[in-house]
Parts: C-alpha cells; sequence; structure tokens
C-alpha cells in the first residue's frame, strides 16, 4: 500500500514517478513503509507538543489527524 503522501508527490513530479518506477518491488515497498513509520512519528511527537506545550490532550482519535481535507 502506497502513503497518500507518497501517491501524491509521485502524482505531481515525473523525476520522482520515474525513479520510483525503476525501483524493484521490494525497494518500492520499503521505501513506502519508511514514510509510513515516518508520519507516526510526526504525529507522536505532534501530541507530545499539545500536551506538554498547551497542556491538552487529543480529542480526536489519531486515525483523523491526517484525513485530507
Amino acid at each position: 500500500m502506497v502513503p497518500r503522501e507518497l501517491k501524491s508527490a509521485l502524482a505531481n513530479n515525473k523525476k520522482a514517478k520515474a525513479a520510483y518506477a525503476v525501483m524493484g518491488r521490494g525497494k518500492q515497498r520499503e521505501y513506502a513503509e519508511y514514510i509510513s513509520v515516518i508520519r507516526f512519528h510526526a504525529l507522536v511527537i505532534e501530541r507530545h507538543v499539545d500536551v506538554v506545550v498547551y497542556g491538552e490532550r487529543m480529542t480526536t482519535p489519531a486515525s483523523d489527524r491526517f484525513v485530507e481535507r
């Protein structure tokens, strides 16, 4: 499964799309997994900042934080 951030980047950049297409299936999967992990860590950091800096807990589930609007 390709993360939506990667899918968007590939749709908007022909050079990136060509480079991604040249990668083998294993490297594509590894790259997609890397982006998913980075997205997860960004969420953890964002939630930590909200609690530490703003003194509040998030009321929405984590899965709703990355919904494109």
